[in-house]
């Protein structure tokens, strides 16, 4: 499955395994939060690869291609992030003070700022000295995210809603 996980449409044909034919999975789950919230910790943390939100529009074809890829991996994630804050505010009737088992705290570990200045051929740069770059951005936005929200970890969501709604209202949801 990690091979037909790594197989992007429109870049690769699909991967057939068993006689199944395999495209990336992100169109539809990227991957799923659904069974963390069912059956897991009462704290998600996400971290974030792809941005929600761009400033500005389109204009070339190729930021068109680049952002209207973005909005198709990053549409289950939102409606999937808007879904568990609505089972979350939802409050039992009979004991207003119990909150349902989806009220799961969310956390987001976000490089969205660094990620907008990246396009989408940079999906495809396997230079090492571009790699050791990614990896520093990520070890410094998780530093950052550490150090302003671990201490709410297990007491209350640290996940801004702001980038969600950014999405929604590009994306139309």
């Amino acid at each position: 499955m990690i091979a037909a996980s790594a197989c992007l449409p429109y870049v690769f044909a699909p991967v057939v395994i068993d006689g199944e034919a395999y495209w990336d999975g992100s169109f539809v789950g990227n991957p799923s939060l659904s069974p963390l919230v069912s059956n897991g910790p009462a704290d998600i943390v996400i971290i974030q690869n792809n941005p929600i939100a761009r400033p500005g529009l389109p204009m070339t074809m190729s930021d068109i291609q680049s952002r209207t890829s973005e909005i198709a991996f990053n549409i289950s994630f939102v409606r999937e992030v808007s879904t568990i804050r609505h089972l979350g505010a939802a409050v039992d009737a009979e004991e207003s003070n119990v909150v349902h088992a989806a009220g799961v705290r969310l956390h987001l570990i976000s490089g969205n700022e660094e990620l907008q200045q990246l396009d989408l051929s940079s999906k495809f740069n396997t230079e090492w000295p571009f790699l050791l770059h990614l990896h520093d951005l990520g070890v410094a936005t998780a530093g950052r995210w550490l150090d302003e929200h671990f201490d709410y970890v297990g007491k209350m969501s640290t996940m801004d809603p702001v980038p969600v709604h950014d999405a929604e209202r590009l994306t139309g949801t």
